[in-house]
């Protein structure tokens, strides 16, 4: 309160504004009088928002430096001194946001893997609202001015943007580039040395850190097709697997190389699937010992009786010569790195000398192709083998070995010698030859043989097993390999006359006489049970089948007539002729088998000059 103070009688208007919103307001006071004395109290101001005292806006104005949207409502001020207080009307604030603007924009990066990163934007405006975005893709949970990654990985690498919006709109940011800097790979478990059995499977593991690795399997330095991964796997170990093993892990930002890891491949034990098999042969003969086994790197050593084979090492053992010293046990020891495994025994037994022949027959048509197998022919001074045929017709061609063919009694043979006076007469191991029959014919023919050699020890045999031989026609037209024959007989006698043919059955005969068929004369011989005088003449016969036909050759009947026998009688006529004197009927011819009469006379003379050739004559009754 002010005391002796004077003022004029006048009436005072007070106006009170807020900055920014002016809010103003007029109080009305009753000026003292003049001349007298008065009191004053102090104004004392309350802002109010809605009805809420606002704290420290107490003047007469009330200032908002930046209204925000939470800043809208109505306003009252209260004026108080010692005599009361009175409030003002209420003022009104309206308050429109402003569409955000980005002031600072998010900033491209480059950071480290695993390392951390924040992206920052800012902006002006009232209740903003935030959604960040990678690569297009809003981003679950990050709705603040600010988005961090703690724990970067390459995934992370994009494009970032953010978006800010209230009511009155909204902006998006510039895209800031997150580059991701991968880190070298740290591998961190190395690979293990590893032995493993040969035929087994084998693993090599890699345990690497870092990102977008790729991985490169190394043997000896040389880099293993196709072993791209964490893991290298071996599934049938080989000896050739054995070696030093390492990876390269590898990304953008560099590699690293293991340490080797070295595989050892164990050989498995020699397993044996063959054993060598018991022997008996012939003194002088070659001998051989075989094994087979399974297993790799193996070495071999023969033994006899226990006792080491100099210089036999390997799968098999040859005797070349047996000799009585050679006979024995052998057994074979098949060796490797892990171990050894000892063959069953095998016995070799001299025997005596047992030669033995085995014939195989090809029969085609009328040839039949021989060979002869000649097994455990011993050395020796002499020996010769036999083929002896049961025919005297056959052919023999393709003789091997100098061998000669020649008739013995009964039929055929072939044969072979040869000798050495040292007594190193080795016998050909295989003796080939053909035989044929006549062309056309068709025959079954005993074939035996025998083989003989003289050794040291005495001599030593073989009989080659007899069999027989059906040799059959190939189809042909008839041959005669044997013709009739002239005849003589004395009237009343019986004839026979044959022929002999080969060819394709069935083989048809006609007999004829003087050129005339004989009816029923149809097979291979022609009989006459009782010759007359007018059975004499001329006889032929024809033989034919499918393929063709052949006429024989003629053969003369002479008939005598019992009685008196005719009588012939050549004797020199002079002046270079001839005369005979004969009895019956005089007969001439040129080949003795076609005979014509000289004269119808009986009894007589005939004088006649020697012609070129030769001619016979004969007296008949």
């Amino acid at each position: 309160m002010f005391t002796g103070f004077k003022y004029m009688k006048t009436t005072k208007i007070l106006t009170i504004c807020a900055a920014m919103w002016m809010l103003c307001g007029t109080i009305f006071a009753q000026a003292p009088v003049a001349g007298k004395n008065f009191s004053v109290s102090l104004l004392a101001y309350q802002w109010k928002k809605d009805g809420v005292a606002i704290p420290g806006a107490t003047s007469a104005s009330y200032t908002i430096d930046s209204t925000k949207r939470s800043d809208a409502g109505n306003y009252t001020v209260t004026v108080s001194n010692s005599a009361g207080s009175v409030t003002s009307s209420a003022a009104k604030l309206t308050v429109n946001l402003k569409v955000p603007t980005i002031t600072k924009q998010p900033v491209s990066q480059t950071v480290n893997e695993d390392g951390s990163v924040t992206l920052t934007v800012t902006v002006s405006g009232s209740e903003l609202r935030y959604q960040w975005y990678k690569d297009g893709y809003s981003i679950n949970g990050a709705t603040n001015a600010n988005y961090k990654i703690t724990n970067v990985t390459p995934d992370d690498a994009g494009s970032y943007t953010v978006k800010a919006s209230n009511s009155a709109g909204s902006v998006t940011s510039s895209a800031a580039v997150l580059t991701v800097k991968l880190k070298t790979p740290t591998i961190t478990k190395q690979p293990v040395s590893q032995t493993v059995t040969e035929g087994n499977a084998v693993t090599f593991t890699v345990t690497a850190s870092g990102s977008e690795l790729s991985y490169q399997w190394y043997k000896d330095g040389n880099s293993i097709d196709g072993a791209t991964n964490a893991n290298y796997k071996i599934t049938n170990v080989i000896p050739g697997h054995a070696g030093s093993y390492t990876v390269k892990v590898s990304n953008s930002a560099g590699l690293r190389t293991s340490s080797a890891a070295v595989l050892t491949v164990k050989l498995k034990m020699p397993v044996i699937t063959m054993q060598p098999a018991n022997l008996t042969v012939l003194k002088g003969s070659s001998a051989t010992f075989t094994v087979q086994a399974n297993g790799t790197d193996m070495s071999y050593q023969w033994y006899k009786d226990g006792n080491p084979i100099s210089g036999a090492t390997k799968t098999s053992y040859t005797i070349d010569s047996v000799s009585e010293n050679s006979a024995g046990s052998y057994t074979v020891t098949v060796s490797n790195s892990t171990g050894s495994v000892t063959s069953e025994t095998a016995v070799l037994t001299l025997k005596k000398d047992e030669v033995s022949v085995q014939r195989e027959v090809s029969v085609t048509g009328n040839k039949a192709t021989v060979t002869l197998t000649i097994s455990n022919a011993p050395k020796g001074y002499f020996g010769s083998l036999e083929e002896v045929w049961q025919r005297n017709d056959l052919t023999f061609s393709d003789i091997s070995n100098d061998g000669t063919a020649s008739e013995t009694e009964g039929g055929m043979k072939v044969g072979w010698s040869g000798f050495d006076m040292s007594g190193n007469y080795q016998f050909p191991g295989i003796l080939t030859y053909t035989a044929s029959v006549p062309q056309g014919t068709s025959a079954t023919v005993t074939l035996s043989g025998q083989l003989v050699i003289t050794t040291a020890n005495g001599m030593v045999s073989a009989d080659i097993t007899a069999i027989n031989v059906t040799f059959t026609a190939a189809p042909a037209a008839p041959v005669i390999t044997a013709q009739p024959q002239s005849r003589t007989v004395s009237e009343g006698d019986s004839v026979t006359f044959s022929v002999t043919a080969a060819g394709s059955a069935p083989l048809l005969y006609q007999w004829f006489k003087d050129n005339s068929l004989l009816s029923g004369a149809n097979g291979s011989t022609y009989t006459i049970g009782s010759v007359k005088a007018s059975d004499a003449g001329t006889y032929m016969v024809m033989i034919n089948n499918t393929h063709g036909a052949v006429m024989s050759d003629p053969a003369t009947l002479t008939v005598t007539i019992q009685g008196e026998a005719p009588e012939l009688k050549l004797e020199p006529a002079g002046s270079g002729k001839w005369k005979i004197t004969f009895t019956g009927t005089l007969q001439e011819s040129t080949d003795m088998k076609s005979w014509k009469n000289v004269s119808s006379t009986q009894d007589g003379t005939y004088t006649f000059s020697p012609a070129v050739g030769k001619k016979f004559y004969r007296a008949v009754k």
